[in-house]
């Protein structure tokens, strides 16, 4: 049994011998779904944990290099295809297209056979050379989201559903982001991979996006991440997306026989899509969850609707997430925090005045917006809460110009529980901005 596109996923290690083609497919090779006999080269294609690398032998590649460093090129540019390439296993089940391909290094062996590596940064893996330049379809699958949904939807190897449980599964429709109309499926259910020594079946959560335009990956890479950060948002956990498939299977004439029909032309349109720097969390079940979605489900098609047409919110929940998620110092944490705020409020003034509110009242209004905020503070919570603002604005100047004020501290770790404090606010701001109130 030959290696199927749908058994990878942006986790996925693996190595295959490659036939390569270094040139554009003209639209003949593209609908004959095949690489031109003349002009290719053999190389192989590997991806681990530090990348996906493509290693060439062919001396097309060194003309390639030689070219480059003959051009008249900065020293910190680097040398990427100016086509896009394609490549496929020697079997032909597999096939790549390369889009971005950055030259990583090269080398030579002792007769003097020279090699170059190329880190792929875009690329996907499909059964079809012929794929299309905007989609009509995606799906998205989900890390760490099955028993927050808990949906009894089913699913049935890549990104086949079996019709029988569609009903079973929630349904979104009329979104709209960036002014583009889209539904949204959420299917959790069993997903298959198999091989010829193995048969594996694993409970997963795809979520399906019917575009009413098609689209460019672009916009559909930026969809799939204001997607992930709400369900991240709600859940205060890291969700990763684990594989995109762009495009769909196009149902084509009857196939007969002896007057009798047996099946159909198929034209698989789909694509196993590989784009590097994409979130991939540790692999975890979700747990002490405040919010479950059974408590919010008659409510989501609205709070969807909310979020995916704000913008201000968009950002705000951007800059709490990569603060507070992503590792990074506290210091930088507040100053992200902070900043965020400042934006969210930005061309806020004061009452009967043309000045813009000032970094710390704006906070404060954020935290006066905030329901039930009287419950972060103490009895005396006023006062406690103009203080609270006071020390994180002085240390927050600090950190970006230096100066500074009365409650700056110089110790980090001096940060860490009214950070925490400000995070808790945060979100909590953010989800009732979407009509989620804790």
């Amino acid at each position: 049994m030959s290696e199927q596109y749908s058994n990878f996923n942006l986790r996925s290690e693996f190595e295959y011998p490659v036939f390569v083609s270094l040139k554009s497919l003209s639209a003949k090779m593209l609908e004959q779904n095949k690489l031109p006999k003349k002009d290719i080269i053999s190389g192989f294609i590997k991806k681990s944990k530090t990348g996906t690398f493509l290693i060439l032998s062919n001396s097309i590649a060194d003309k390639m290099i030689e070219k480059w460093f003959k051009g008249l090129h900065n020293e910190d540019e680097r040398l990427y295809n100016e086509e896009t390439w394609f490549a496929e296993t020697w079997d032909g089940a597999l096939k790549f297209t390369f889009r971005l391909c950055k030259f990583n290094s090269s080398s030579s062996s002792i007769n003097n056979f020279h090699q170059s590596k190329w880190e792929i940064e875009d690329f996907s893996i499909s059964s079809n050379f012929n794929l299309e330049n905007k989609v009509s379809k995606a799906a998205f699958d989900l890390d760490n989201a099955v028993n927050w949904f808990g949906i009894d939807g089913a699913l049935s190897g890549f990104g086949e559903v079996n019709t029988n449980r569609i009903p079973e599964s929630e349904m979104f429709t009329d979104l709209e982001f960036e002014n583009q109309k889209f539904s949204l499926t959420v299917l959790t259910g069993f997903s298959r991979k198999t091989t010829e020594i193995s048969y594996e079946q694993k409970l997963s959560t795809t979520l399906i996006v019917d575009f009413e335009k098609k689209q460019t990956r672009e916009f559909t890479l930026e969809l799939s991440n204001q997607v992930r950060n709400l369900l991240q948002i709600i859940t205060n956990q890291k969700i990763g997306i684990n594989r995109f498939t762009l495009g769909v299977e196009k149902i084509g004439k009857p196939i007969s026989i002896n007057g009798g029909v047996i099946g159909y032309e198929r034209d698989d349109r789909r694509e196993n899509w590989f784009i590097s720097g994409t979130f991939l969390p540790k692999k975890e079940k979700l747990t002490n969850l405040e919010i479950r979605y059974s408590s919010v489900k008659e409510d989501f098609q609205t709070i969807l609707e909310t979020w995916f047409t704000c913008t201000k919110i968009q950002v705000l929940a951007e800059n709490y997430l990569h603060s507070s998620f992503y590792e990074v110092p506290v210091g930088t944490t507040l100053v992200m925090l902070i900043s965020g705020i400042d934006t969210f409020f930005a061309g806020q003034k004061y009452k009967n005045s043309k000045k813009e509110l000032s970094a710390k009242s704006k906070l404060q209004q954020l935290i006066k917006l905030t329901s039930d905020w009287e419950n972060f503070f103490g009895d005396n919570y006023q006062f406690e809460m103009e203080e609270f603002s006071s020390f994180l604005i002085d240390n927050r100047v600090y950190r970006t110009h230096g100066t500074k004020r009365k409650s700056t501290v110089y110790v980090e770790r001096e940060l860490v529980l009214p950070v925490k404090r400000l995070s808790k606010i945060l979100r909590k701001f953010i989800l009732y901005q979407i009509g989620i109130k804790l």
